[in-house]
């Protein structure tokens, strides 16, 4: 197994220079703190949820299935952190000193060679052609297609995102959609795999046959259509297509995520209206069976009494007297 030193904060020659109070990158007066916009402050007396800033400039993360939350602010400030531990000149490589380049090769040295040594074994080489095929998805020359257009940003990102502008929760479906398909178009797909995965209307037509008779379509649960329909979990745990929004959706044995289960009550609530929706059209036509089959009736009987019964009849369909 390939190990490597623990890692320890250790000042470059250059840091030890410039890591002076005027010269630290990312420096903040400790009488300044850093406010956010009023709008988003959060008082003492309401409710301080993930993700806002409470009045003193604090932010409030959580531990949401093994991950902060939420993982944009997070890895922005721990990258904020990071930086102030570089050479304030090490922008990039040509702009680092010679000290600090020397620093850093001698570190890399002590390494270097076993890792070369580890790399020629054979389990080494089949790992890594392996991941090689599996971010080429399959193409051995030339330019390979994109496995998700959800840049760099995670999946559960993406999902909260959506939820905010939409004001309502997704369903896995609609997050592969926006993570598969060119400029989030919903129609374009970037690859094979990912168009024969979304083709999933078949699926769903067979679950909302009517039973025992009915003519009204059964509710179809879009959350384990989805989880079905890619054949659930893969053989290292994985839900292909949504990333890291998994656990948003599912828990560990297929089941829905208990912290989704705030989409069921508005999936059965919609599912009600459109089978009350349904029985109305079937009702409306019933209706108009009816009333064609009286209109055939009327000319029926016209024809054979004349077009006066046809009055008398209107009359008494009116008022439910007869006239004279």
């Amino acid at each position: 197994m390939l190990r490597t030193p623990e890692l320890t904060l250790q000042s470059t020659p250059e840091l030890e220079l410039h890591n002076t109070p005027e010269n630290t990158p990312h420096n903040i007066p400790e009488s300044e703190p850093n406010m956010p916009d009023e709008s988003s402050l959060i008082t003492n007396n309401d409710v301080w949820e993930v993700g806002t800033m409470h009045t003193d400039g604090r932010l409030r993360i959580e531990v949401i299935k093994g991950l902060l939350e939420p993982s944009c602010k997070c890895s922005h400030q721990i990258t904020n952190i990071m930086h102030e531990r570089l050479e304030p000149t090490g922008f990039t490589w040509k702009t680092v000193s010679k000290d600090t380049k020397e620093f850093y090769f001698e570190e890399f040295k002590k390494w270097f060679l076993s890792w070369i040594e580890e790399w020629k074994t054979p389990e080494c080489r089949a790992k890594s052609e392996k991941k090689r095929q599996n971010r080429r998805v399959g193409v051995d020359d030339g330019d390979y297609p994109a496995t998700h257009t959800g840049g760099s940003a995670s999946g559960r990102t993406h999902t909260a995102r959506l939820a905010e502008k939409w004001k309502r929760n997704l369903s896995p479906i609609e997050v592969f959609e926006h993570l598969h398909t060119k400029n989030h178009d919903k129609v374009t797909y970037i690859d094979k795999k990912s168009a024969a995965i979304a083709n999933i209307n078949t699926l769903r037509v067979e679950r909302s046959k009517p039973v025992d008779g009915s003519s009204v379509p059964q509710p179809v649960d879009e959350i384990m259509l989805y989880y079905d329909a890619i054949g659930g979990r893969n053989k290292r745990n994985k839900v292909y297509g949504i990333g890291s929004s998994v656990d948003i959706f599912y828990e560990s044995n297929g089941n829905t995520s208990s912290h989704f289960s705030s989409l069921e009550p508005n999936t059965q609530k919609y599912q009600k209206l459109e089978t009350e929706l349904q029985e109305m059209k079937e009702q409306i036509k019933e209706i108009d069976e009816m009333k064609k089959r009286m209109r055939e009736m009327e000319s029926l009987v016209a024809r054979f009494y004349g077009s006066s019964i046809i009055y008398h009849i209107a009359i008494w369909r009116t008022t439910g007297y007869r006239d004279g």
